[in-house]
């Protein structure tokens, strides 16, 4: 089914969790032990002219990825939005995860590092 999922809206702020394939690597098996989740990655989308693309920290960076490749990656996507917040949290959001553009990805995932508490600051509000 990998690639045959339809492409949402394209919608500032929505998340894209995905359950990649253990032949990812090591960390893939480790995030899943870790959250004890099948869920192992996820996605940021941002309108970016008249092109959506997600913000992701994957291999040794966060960078933008086309929404079509993005999804292919994964044979399962569960999208989620925030309800409640209004159009000006959201692009708050988009623009301070876009702060971490070009960084390198953060392998110790510690809760303290800015883009960790942004996630976790968005989580909970789902």
């Amino acid at each position: 089914m990998s690639g045959a999922q339809k492409i949402p809206p394209c919608t500032n702020g929505l998340l894209i969790f995905q359950s990649l394939p253990a032949s990812g690597g090591g960390l893939v098996q480790v995030i899943g032990e870790a959250t004890d989740s099948h869920i192992t990655h996820i996605g940021i989308v941002r309108k970016k002219g008249d092109q959506c693309v997600i913000e992701e920290a994957i291999g040794s960076q966060v960078h933008e990825t086309p929404i079509q490749q993005f999804l292919n990656r994964s044979q399962y996507n569960w999208f989620k939005s925030v309800s409640g917040w209004s159009s000006g949290d959201i692009q708050r959001f988009i623009n301070e995860a876009s702060k971490f553009l070009g960084e390198p990805y953060d392998f110790e995932f510690r809760h303290d590092k800015p883009i960790n508490l942004l996630l976790v600051k968005y989580q909970i509000l789902l």
